[in-house]
């Protein structure tokens, strides 16, 4: 867990860094083979869609860090850089103990103590997983996506919708969380325009967050929803 928490701080980090359109190019040229997709490739736009990408590519993820660590380095972020190296010495902390040394039982039934435990352990990583699931219902995964990714583009989220300035206020206050608050602005959404898909990808654009518009996009599209 500690792994996770701290793979999400170093995420956090970039994906809030300025990234001039000139280091863009230059970092997505870099991973222009793992994208594998020239179409994919011109509708990167922003850092943060860069990351998710090579999250579903697993290029990045929680065992290798290696692309956080070049972009890091090619916009020269010093703090990000320090969370990279105590974030790999973290790691080697857990060493595997040499094949010789691992005991290696001789095969017979399993008693039943140890088939109980066995399916108390299923059971949670059932409930529990390190990779949440997909919500199969479209609405509910665009909605989670817009929560988790919009970050600091809330407000101009919420001013493109409709939302007063007193009534984006009042959300600040009441909710510490953004996720929180752009449930609100969404619902308000839901009530005003009646889930207008097409009106909740114009806000995303006048919020200059053209890449999740993408995202959310290709979600209604592969459901036959656009």
């Amino acid at each position: 867990m500690a792994a996770k928490v701290e793979y999400l701080e170093i995420r956090n980090s970039i994906c809030s860094m300025a990234c001039p359109d000139r280091y863009l190019v230059q970092i997505k040229y870099k991973f222009h083979r793992e994208i594998d997709s020239n179409r994919l490739y011109d509708r990167i736009t922003t850092l943060p869609y860069l990351i998710r990408i090579l999250e579903k590519r697993d290029v990045l993820n929680i065992a290798c860090i290696d692309a956080f660590r070049l972009i890091a380095k090619m916009l020269n972020n010093k703090r990000v850089d320090a969370l990279i190296e105590g974030y790999g010495k973290a790691k080697q902390h857990v060493i595997a103990p040499p094949p010789a040394a691992v005991h290696r039982p001789v095969l017979g039934p399993i008693p039943s103590e140890n088939l109980n435990n066995m399916r108390v352990s299923a059971h949670h990583m059932e409930n529990n997983p390190v990779i949440p699931l997909l919500d199969s219902d479209p609405l509910v995964r665009v909605k989670d996506l817009i929560c988790s990714d919009i970050g600091k583009k809330w407000k101009d989220l919420a001013r493109a919708i409709g939302v007063r300035e007193g009534e984006i206020d009042l959300l600040e206050e009441r909710y510490p969380r953004i996720s929180d608050r752009v449930q609100e602005v969404l619902r308000f959404h839901e009530q005003k325009n009646g889930n207008s898909k097409w009106k909740l990808c114009n806000a995303l654009d006048i919020a200059r967050r053209k890449d999740l518009r993408m995202e959310i996009q290709e979600i209604f599209e592969e459901h036959n929803m656009m």
